[in-house]
Protein backbone atom coordinates (compact mmCIF):
# COMPACT_ATOMS: atom_id res chain seq x y z
CA UNK A 1 0.00 0.00 0.00
CA UNK A 2 1.61 3.38 -0.56
CA UNK A 3 1.88 6.11 1.78
CA UNK A 4 -0.24 8.82 2.20
CA UNK A 5 0.70 11.99 0.92
CA UNK A 6 2.33 14.48 3.32
CA UNK A 7 0.52 17.35 3.41
CA UNK A 8 1.42 20.17 5.98
CA UNK A 9 -0.67 23.32 6.57
CA UNK A 10 2.31 25.59 5.55
CA UNK A 11 3.52 28.18 2.97
CA UNK A 12 7.19 28.45 1.50
CA UNK A 13 8.77 30.59 4.13
CA UNK A 14 9.67 33.79 3.09
CA UNK A 15 12.28 34.40 6.28
CA UNK A 16 14.02 32.13 8.28
CA UNK A 17 14.62 33.20 12.15
CA UNK A 18 17.53 30.99 13.14
CA UNK A 19 15.95 30.23 16.38
CA UNK A 20 19.52 28.70 17.83
CA UNK A 21 21.99 31.88 15.96
CA UNK A 22 23.41 29.03 13.92
CA UNK A 23 23.53 30.27 10.72
CA UNK A 24 24.48 33.31 8.53
CA UNK A 25 22.32 35.93 7.25
CA UNK A 26 24.06 35.30 3.52
CA UNK A 27 23.27 31.78 3.90
CA UNK A 28 19.78 31.84 5.21
CA UNK A 29 18.76 34.11 2.12
CA UNK A 30 20.90 31.73 -0.30
CA UNK A 31 18.71 28.73 0.77
CA UNK A 32 15.25 30.61 0.50
CA UNK A 33 16.53 31.84 -2.62
CA UNK A 34 16.76 28.54 -4.20
CA UNK A 35 13.99 26.68 -6.35
CA UNK A 36 12.29 23.65 -4.29
CA UNK A 37 14.05 21.80 -7.39
CA UNK A 38 17.58 22.90 -6.65
CA UNK A 39 17.89 22.66 -2.87
CA UNK A 40 20.85 19.64 -2.20
CA UNK A 41 20.86 17.67 0.83
CA UNK A 42 22.98 20.41 2.83
CA UNK A 43 20.50 23.02 1.80
CA UNK A 44 17.90 20.46 3.44
CA UNK A 45 20.01 20.00 6.79
CA UNK A 46 20.41 23.56 7.56
CA UNK A 47 16.49 23.24 7.55
CA UNK A 48 15.51 20.21 9.37
CA UNK A 49 18.70 20.09 11.74
CA UNK A 50 19.45 17.91 13.75
CA UNK A 51 19.28 19.99 17.00
CA UNK A 52 20.10 23.77 15.39
CA UNK A 53 17.58 24.24 12.32
CA UNK A 54 17.75 27.33 10.41
CA UNK A 55 14.18 27.86 11.25
CA UNK A 56 11.40 26.92 13.66
CA UNK A 57 9.13 24.22 13.00
CA UNK A 58 6.72 26.47 11.23
CA UNK A 59 9.30 27.72 9.02
CA UNK A 60 10.88 24.29 8.08
CA UNK A 61 7.88 22.41 8.03
CA UNK A 62 7.36 23.58 4.47
CA UNK A 63 10.20 21.30 3.41
CA UNK A 64 9.81 17.74 5.22
CA UNK A 65 7.74 16.56 2.18
CA UNK A 66 10.64 18.03 -0.19
CA UNK A 67 12.93 16.14 2.01
CA UNK A 68 11.66 12.45 2.15
CA UNK A 69 11.20 12.93 -1.89
CA UNK A 70 15.21 13.80 -2.24
CA UNK A 71 16.68 11.53 0.01
CA UNK A 72 14.88 8.59 -1.91
CA UNK A 73 16.10 9.69 -5.59
CA UNK A 74 19.77 10.73 -4.04
CA UNK A 75 21.52 7.47 -2.62
CA UNK A 76 24.71 8.95 -2.50
CA UNK A 77 23.95 11.22 -0.08
CA UNK A 78 21.20 10.24 1.90
CA UNK A 79 23.95 9.23 4.82
CA UNK A 80 24.37 13.01 5.41
CA UNK A 81 20.82 13.43 5.06
CA UNK A 82 18.98 10.90 6.74
CA UNK A 83 19.68 12.02 10.79
CA UNK A 84 18.19 15.32 9.86
CA UNK A 85 14.97 13.99 8.56
CA UNK A 86 14.73 11.50 11.69
CA UNK A 87 15.70 13.69 14.48
CA UNK A 88 13.00 16.42 12.93
CA UNK A 89 10.47 13.69 12.61
CA UNK A 90 11.03 12.88 16.20
CA UNK A 91 11.59 16.31 17.31
CA UNK A 92 8.17 17.67 16.35
CA UNK A 93 5.65 14.70 16.74
CA UNK A 94 3.65 17.13 18.82
CA UNK A 95 3.56 19.92 16.48
CA UNK A 96 2.78 16.90 13.30
CA UNK A 97 0.50 15.61 15.17
CA UNK A 98 -1.68 18.57 15.72
CA UNK A 99 -1.66 19.40 12.10
CA UNK A 100 -2.72 15.75 11.25
CA UNK A 101 0.39 14.84 9.56
CA UNK A 102 1.99 12.57 12.06
CA UNK A 103 1.24 9.14 10.97
CA UNK A 104 1.76 10.42 6.95
CA UNK A 105 5.17 11.17 8.36
CA UNK A 106 5.61 7.47 9.79
CA UNK A 107 4.38 5.95 6.61
CA UNK A 108 6.88 7.64 4.89
CA UNK A 109 9.82 6.73 7.29
CA UNK A 110 9.00 3.09 6.87
CA UNK A 111 9.71 3.06 2.72
CA UNK A 112 12.89 4.80 3.47
CA UNK A 113 14.16 1.37 5.22
CA UNK A 114 12.79 -0.65 2.20
CA UNK A 115 14.15 1.49 -0.18
CA UNK A 116 18.28 1.34 1.28
CA UNK A 117 17.55 -2.82 1.63
CA UNK A 118 15.61 -3.38 -1.95
CA UNK A 119 19.02 -4.05 -3.53
CA UNK A 120 22.15 -6.05 -2.67
CA UNK A 121 25.41 -4.55 -4.52
CA UNK A 122 28.64 -4.53 -2.89
CA UNK A 123 30.81 -1.70 -4.10
CA UNK A 124 34.45 -2.42 -4.61
CA UNK A 125 37.22 -1.09 -4.13
CA UNK A 126 40.75 -2.32 -5.01
CA UNK A 127 43.02 -3.10 -2.46
CA UNK A 128 45.81 -1.31 -3.38
CA UNK A 129 44.04 1.77 -3.49
CA UNK A 130 42.56 1.44 -0.35
CA UNK A 131 45.52 0.16 2.09
CA UNK A 132 47.63 2.16 0.34
CA UNK A 133 45.34 5.87 0.27
CA UNK A 134 43.81 5.63 3.86
CA UNK A 135 46.11 3.34 5.23
CA UNK A 136 43.19 1.09 6.69
CA UNK A 137 41.92 -2.52 7.14
CA UNK A 138 40.40 -3.44 3.69
CA UNK A 139 36.87 -3.87 3.60
CA UNK A 140 34.32 -3.84 0.50
CA UNK A 141 30.95 -1.72 1.10
CA UNK A 142 27.60 -3.06 1.07
CA UNK A 143 25.71 -0.47 -1.01
CA UNK A 144 23.30 1.77 1.48
CA UNK A 145 24.60 -0.14 4.60
CA UNK A 146 25.57 2.87 6.56
CA UNK A 147 22.68 4.68 5.52
CA UNK A 148 20.26 1.74 6.67
CA UNK A 149 22.35 1.56 10.31
CA UNK A 150 22.33 5.57 10.57
CA UNK A 151 18.56 5.53 9.75
CA UNK A 152 18.04 2.82 12.43
CA UNK A 153 20.15 4.26 14.89
CA UNK A 154 18.67 7.23 14.96
CA UNK A 155 15.20 5.76 15.09
CA UNK A 156 16.04 4.19 18.21
CA UNK A 157 18.28 7.00 19.88
CA UNK A 158 15.14 9.63 19.23
CA UNK A 159 13.03 7.09 20.53
CA UNK A 160 9.60 8.86 19.38
CA UNK A 161 9.27 6.55 16.02
CA UNK A 162 11.54 3.62 17.45
CA UNK A 163 9.20 0.91 17.10
CA UNK A 164 9.49 1.18 13.45
CA UNK A 165 13.03 -0.04 12.96
CA UNK A 166 11.91 -2.30 15.84
CA UNK A 167 8.94 -3.73 13.45
CA UNK A 168 11.21 -3.71 10.36
CA UNK A 169 14.41 -5.74 11.77
CA UNK A 170 11.17 -8.31 13.12
CA UNK A 171 9.64 -8.34 9.56
CA UNK A 172 13.17 -8.77 7.83
CA UNK A 173 13.50 -11.91 10.01
CA UNK A 174 10.32 -13.38 9.96
CA UNK A 175 10.21 -13.15 6.08
CA UNK A 176 9.38 -16.43 4.37
CA UNK A 177 10.92 -15.96 1.05
CA UNK A 178 14.64 -16.17 -0.19
CA UNK A 179 14.41 -12.57 -1.80
CA UNK A 180 12.59 -10.75 1.06
CA UNK A 181 14.96 -12.35 3.67
CA UNK A 182 17.96 -11.38 1.66
CA UNK A 183 17.46 -7.86 2.44
CA UNK A 184 18.40 -8.58 5.78
CA UNK A 185 21.99 -9.23 4.91
CA UNK A 186 22.38 -5.32 4.14
CA UNK A 187 20.46 -4.46 7.14
CA UNK A 188 23.46 -6.20 9.77
CA UNK A 189 25.78 -3.37 7.85
CA UNK A 190 29.02 -5.65 8.62
CA UNK A 191 31.49 -5.42 5.95
CA UNK A 192 33.04 -8.20 7.51
CA UNK A 193 30.13 -10.67 7.04
CA UNK A 194 29.75 -10.04 3.22
CA UNK A 195 33.36 -11.03 2.93
CA UNK A 196 33.16 -14.44 5.06
CA UNK A 197 29.94 -15.27 2.93
CA UNK A 198 30.75 -14.63 -0.20
CA UNK A 199 33.82 -15.80 -2.52
CA UNK A 200 36.22 -13.41 -4.35
CA UNK A 201 34.71 -14.01 -7.65
CA UNK A 202 30.76 -13.23 -6.27
CA UNK A 203 32.03 -10.28 -5.49
CA UNK A 204 30.70 -7.05 -7.68
CA UNK A 205 34.10 -5.53 -8.97
CA UNK A 206 32.43 -2.52 -10.53
CA UNK A 207 30.73 -0.01 -7.85
CA UNK A 208 28.21 0.98 -10.18
CA UNK A 209 27.15 -2.62 -10.85
CA UNK A 210 24.63 -4.18 -8.94
CA UNK A 211 24.16 -8.22 -8.99
CA UNK A 212 21.16 -10.63 -7.21
CA UNK A 213 22.61 -12.68 -4.25
CA UNK A 214 22.59 -15.97 -3.52
CA UNK A 215 19.63 -17.42 -1.22
CA UNK A 216 20.25 -16.43 2.69
CA UNK A 217 20.45 -19.90 3.89
CA UNK A 218 23.16 -21.23 1.04
CA UNK A 219 25.37 -17.74 1.83
CA UNK A 220 25.30 -18.23 5.91
CA UNK A 221 26.19 -21.94 4.75
CA UNK A 222 29.87 -20.75 4.38
CA UNK A 223 29.73 -18.46 7.80
CA UNK A 224 30.67 -18.58 11.29
CA UNK A 225 28.19 -20.19 13.29
CA UNK A 226 27.92 -16.99 15.13
CA UNK A 227 26.69 -15.12 12.11
CA UNK A 228 24.45 -17.86 10.64
CA UNK A 229 22.59 -17.50 14.07
CA UNK A 230 21.38 -13.73 12.96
Amino acid sequence: MPAPDLKLPYARPLSLSDPNHDFTIDHLKSILATPDCDLKWDDFQALLGPYLPAGTYEESAYFLPLTFDYILTHDDEALDLVTSLVWFSSEYARELQRDGALEAVRAKLQPCLDHWTTAFMINHIERENYVGKWNRRYLDIVHNSSTLMSATNDLLEFKVHSDIASAFFADLAAADSAPRQVRLVPGIGSCVFFRRCLSPTERTRNPSTSREPRPLGEAFGNCSPFARQL
